[in-house]
Formats: C-alpha cells, structure tokens, sequence
C-alpha cells in the first residue's frame, strides 16, 4: 500500500511541476505577444455638408458654423493619446461643402486611396447616396454623425 502511495504522489508532484512550467511558458509567450505591438496608422475622412445660411425667426439659438468638426478633432485627440501606447496613429481629413457633389467624390477618391473609414455629417438623401455609391459600399466603413434619420 505505501508503494502505491509514494507512486501517486511522485506522479502528482510530476503533475504539478509540468504544470507551473506550462503556465511560465504561457505567461512568458502572453507577455511577448502584448509587447510585439506594430505600429498602426488610422485614417479617418470627415464629411460635412453646410447648410446655406437662413434668417432666423430669434438669434438666441444659432447651430455653430463648424458643429460637429470640433467633436471629431477631439476625439482624434483622445484617441492618439491613448494610442501612443499601442503605436496607434489616428489622423482625420475634413471636406466640407455646401453641395454634395464634391463630397462624394472626395469620399470615392479616400477610398480609391485604401482607406476605410468615414465620418459623415449629411442630410439623409445625402448619406443614403454615399452609403449606397457602388465604389463606396462594400469597401468603407460609413458612420452616420449628423442625421437624426435612423433609415
């Protein structure tokens, strides 16, 4: 009885050794893995359609001429604040425009240059057309930002 009992407990003690030797081996492939970051540059395309200016019935509540911009430039901010720790590099192009036109070719030619990311402050016949332009969908990414339209 005592030989079975000193088996068993070499073969747990055996156990146990090939499994904190895996687990170091683990951790220390994990810790490598974390710290083998590459450098990443995101590109981000902001497109605002401007609105021509009205008479207003009141001045008291006037949208900002540059609504939406200062949003996303801070949020590039923040994002290559955090970023620096991973060698994330975000950058934002802006297009802005009174006709659309201009817009979508901007946003066409962003594409046809590899990038895949755009922020889009349009009316919602506008971001329709963007979104559904066949040299747009399917290749970038399109994020509604300014129209209340859920469509």
């Amino acid at each position: 009885m005592s030989l079975i009992r000193e088996l068993l407990s070499a073969a747990c003690r055996s156990a146990q050794k090939r499994t904190k030797s895996r687990n170091t081996i683990l951790l220390t492939l994990g810790l490598l893995t974390a710290f083998n970051v590459h450098a990443l540059d995101i590109n981000i395309l902001y497109l605002q359609q401007l609105k021509p200016e009205q008479a207003l019935l009141s001045n008291v509540f006037n949208e900002p001429a540059d609504a939406g911009l200062p949003g996303a430039q801070l949020a590039i901010e923040d994002n290559n604040t955090t970023g620096r720790f991973l060698q994330h590099h975000y950058k934002l192009a802006t297009a802005q425009n009174l006709a659309f036109e201009p817009l979508l070719q901007t946003a066409i030619d962003w594409v046809n240059d590899g990038n895949q990311l755009i922020v889009a402050n349009l009316p919602v016949q506008s971001l329709k057309t963007l979104a559904n332009h066949p040299d747009i969908k399917g290749r970038a990414i399109v994020f509604n930002s300014g129209s209340t339209d859920d469509a």
